[in-house]
């Protein structure tokens, strides 16, 4: 077994019993504190951001399930106006004068004639 191995830019140093990682000669010493210092500042602009799109995302979720009722909504009000419409025609139908008269003459009713109207005192 090679006494150095690859492990992440860091060599790892078998000596015996004891294994120690040695930083890369490319590697500076305060490095590790800027990154730790880099970390900090980005993590919590990262969950604003993540914050941010799923706020994002949720409303645009919410907008197009209020989309969805509108449209049915709509859809709804176009089926009452149009059975308004044809009730309105069937009760225009029924209430015809030459219609009732129709419905009339096999009951013996007509219109009424000057005989048959009674003067009220």
């Amino acid at each position: 077994m090679n006494p150095r191995t690859a492990f992440n830019g860091w060599t790892q140093r078998l000596d015996g019993a004891t294994a120690a990682l040695v930083r890369p000669a490319n590697v500076a010493v305060g490095s590790r504190a800027r990154v730790r210092a880099f970390c900090q500042r980005l993590l919590p602009a990262g969950l604003l951001l993540l914050a941010a799109s799923l706020l994002s995302v949720w409303l645009r979720i919410a907008l197009v399930r209020v989309a969805y009722r509108l449209d049915a909504m709509k859809h709804a009000v176009e089926q009452l106006e149009q059975e308004r419409r044809e009730l309105e025609l069937e009760r225009t139908a029924a209430e015809s004068p030459r219609r009732l008269a129709e419905l009339g003459r096999p009951l013996g009713l007509g219109p009424a004639r000057w005989s048959r109207e009674v003067p009220l005192p």
